[in-house]
């Protein structure tokens, strides 16, 4: 497996965690926010001994196979929730898909799909080049709901703004908003430098993004929250720099390329997978991986509520290796 530095590590993990959170529906209150620091922090303390189990030589083979085809299907689902958030979502956004029914969505699926591709036959080093430009892309756009949520927001709103669930519930909500959960534990493995240290500033780095991100939101789309589905991206309708009913087609460029890294991040972790179990087929995983996620969206598309399916799934993505690698190291001992 290629390597990467701890900036590249990052920022994957940053641009996987930014398209769910731009997707985000439902209200957003402080009570959110506060869901998502906890869930930060127990996914932080959760993922430790990942970290340690890095740290003495270990790797993503050290749980066996099934624990590499579980990641591997972890980050298929993943990939096939972001296409059914851009469906659910691409409404607000006005990509015009709406008269074609689910022969549009899937048109839409597959030009996406296309770019993915095409990022995703490069490889890892690959996706950390095209993760850099991607971040500075997600950075202008945080930048400009941090200034105009000052500029424009109402302070004293927020505080009034209640969620539609209790504190559990926001949390289930916060963990299931990470994105790059999922895949953190087959890529932390590739980071040169100590995996510790690269584990301890990436989740400071999400808990940061996610904070600004949702109250820079909240502030923004505050007066609007109650008739809104999808308050993040009404706030950066908000916040938009020219006069227009709808969102700008320069919004429209930077959803579709957060869309496009986020989904592509999980391809590219679930084709890393593909390629250890199966060396033969490395050069066909990304187009059958792409393939399947779509498949999944479709079934996804009319599900409900899975906040607390997703977050289950994420927290098991981050123990269960060193918890393999435990179970097996114990069975070694027993029969030598």
């Amino acid at each position: 497996m290629k390597r990467i530095n701890e900036r590249s590590f990052t920022a994957l993990i940053l641009i996987a965690d930014a398209f769910p959170l731009l997707c985000i529906s439902g209200s957003i209150s402080l009570l959110t926010v506060l869901g998502v620091l906890t869930g930060m922090a127990a996914q932080t303390v959760i993922a430790l001994p990942l970290a340690g189990l890095y740290s003495s030589g270990g790797t993503i083979r050290s749980g066996g196979r099934l624990v590499q085809t579980v990641y591997l299907l972890i980050a298929t689902v993943w990939g096939a929730l972001l296409f059914d958030m851009l469906w659910r979502t691409s409404g607000a956004v006005y990509i015009p898909h709406e008269g074609s029914g689910k022969y549009g969505k899937l048109l839409i699926a597959g030009c996406i799909g296309a770019v993915c591709l095409y990022i995703a036959v490069s490889g890892l080093s690959g996706l950390a080049r095209a993760g850099a430009v991607t971040a500075v892309i997600g950075g202008a756009l945080l930048l400009e709901l941090v200034i105009c949520g000052v500029m424009q927001g109402d302070m004293q709103r927020i505080t009034e703004l209640h969620s539609t669930g209790g504190l559990a519930e926001e949390i289930y909500r916060g963990i299931a908003l990470g994105g790059g959960s999922g895949c953190l534990p087959v890529l932390l493995g590739s980071v040169r430098g100590a995996p510790l240290r690269s584990l301890l500033r990436t989740f400071m780095s999400r808990a940061l993004f996610a904070v600004i991100f949702l109250l820079s939101a909240e502030l923004l789309a505050a007066p609007v929250m109650a008739i809104s589905d999808f308050p993040a991206v009404m706030a950066a309708q908000l916040s938009q720099p020219f006069p227009s009913q709808r969102i700008d087609a320069l919004f429209m460029i930077v959803f579709s390329c957060i869309a496009v890294y986020s989904i592509t991040v999980q391809t590219v972790t679930a084709a890393l997978i593909a390629g250890e179990l199966i060396p033969s087929c490395k050069r066909y995983a990304p187009a059958v991986i792409l393939l399947l996620m779509t498949a999944g969206a479709v079934i996804l598309e009319h599900s409900g509520s899975t906040s607390p399916v997703i977050a289950g799934m994420n927290i098991i993505a981050l123990i269960l290796l060193p918890a393999a690698h435990i179970i097996r190291t114990k069975m070694r001992i027993e029969n030598a």
